[in-house]
């Protein structure tokens, strides 16, 4: 069997085969594809977010932290 030729360009990727091949091989394996690919993002994304969230989390204890000892700190 001869392999179908693929390219991706841009946002487009292009299978040259018949209509058929591509129903019954190519789409399952790149909904397969698709699906893997996009649940490794999810969880990428929900790592970074919490990562980020965690970072602002710091910065403002750090800031309310420095506001508290401006209060304090008297230089008369």
């Amino acid at each position: 069997m001869k392999k179908s030729r693929a390219q991706v360009s841009g946002k487009c990727l292009e299978i040259d085969c018949i209509l058929d091949e591509l129903e019954k091989t190519h789409l399952p394996e790149l909904r397969t594809v698709f699906e893997e690919t996009n649940a490794a993002y999810a969880t990428f994304y929900a790592k970074r977010e919490a990562a980020l969230q965690a970072e602002q989390a710091k910065r403002n204890a750090e800031a309310a932290k420095l506001a508290e000892m401006k209060k304090t700190i008297k230089f008369d």
